[in-house]
């Protein structure tokens, strides 16, 4: 009784967002955003083109999230200030079955799917960011300077549960609409086999130093160079990928040139 689906369907999506600028001194600044964007899209084969398949076998597709940020600058002198930002980001994305406790069933020659949802799938994924500069303004008989330096840390995880079949039985059947027999093959799973979440994560640590050099009226220099430490853990916790701060160091050289109000610039640097 279940039709198939014409391959089109609507989804709805929510939008908000909200942001504060505060200054409680003349030396201190703060800033803080917030947004939200989730959105359900429901049929989410047919919404992407699949007209093979019924709504029962069709997934429910949840997205978007949620990010708040927040940002501190402080003026310690005339020539020196700080900043401080934390972002969080959290941004799910789920495909959830329309019906599971039904079984799921394949017509291999006709290309079509009925009965139960082919898979699951939950993600969480999230970000945490911190982040700090210092920044000091010189002048030198060499030029003037624009010194900077940052640390930040990168805590980012990936939750993950995917499963096909989620009914515990897929029936593939063969043979067409004019032959005499048509015959199926069952396949049963069992929650043994299933694997349940598995929960990754990233760590990692950024420290960076510059130079905006203003050598004369004419040419700037930007000196940088890069350290970076990283980690990766599987569902283990063992580290796959260990990066130490010896591994990745990235170092940068760039120039601007005004000549007769013409600018000439160029960049060298190494990136991971």
């Amino acid at each position: 009784d279940d039709d198939y689906t014409d391959g089109s369907t609507n989804y709805t999506g929510e939008y908000a967002s909200a942001k504060l600028t505060w200054q409680p001194s003349p030396s201190h600044s703060i800033f803080g955003n917030y947004m939200i964007d989730p959105i359900d899209i429901p049929d989410l084969y047919a919404y992407i083109g699949y007209n093979n398949r019924t709504q029962s076998a069709d997934n429910l597709r949840e997205q978007g999230g949620n990010a708040f940020i927040a940002e501190w600058t402080g003026v310690m002198s005339d020539s020196v200030f700080l900043t401080f930002k934390y972002n969080k980001k959290e941004a799910p994305l789920n495909n959830i079955p329309n019906t599971i406790d039904t079984n799921y069933y394949t017509w291999a020659n006709g290309g079509l799917y009925f009965g139960g949802s082919t898979s699951e799938y939950y993600t969480n994924r999230n970000h945490d960011i911190y982040a700090g500069t210092f920044t000091k303004f010189l002048d030198t008989a060499s030029g003037s300077h624009e010194l900077k330096a940052g640390l930040e840390y990168y805590d980012i995880a990936l939750d993950r549960y995917s499963e096909s079949y989620p009914s515990n039985t897929y029936i593939r059947m063969d043979g067409g609409l004019d032959d005499l027999d048509l015959w199926y093959d069952k396949y049963e799973y069992t929650d043994e086999g299933r694997r349940g979440w598995n929960n990754t994560t990233q760590n990692s640590v950024v420290l960076y130093l510059q130079d905006s050099w203003r050598v004369n009226a004419n040419l700037t220099l930007n000196l940088g160079l890069r350290f970076e430490s990283l980690q990766d853990k599987a569902n283990t916790g063992e580290a796959i990928l260990d990066f130490g701060w010896g591994d990745r160091i990235q170092p940068r050289l760039g120039f601007a040139y005004d000549l007769n109000g013409s600018n000439i610039h160029g960049s060298i640097g190494r990136y991971h």
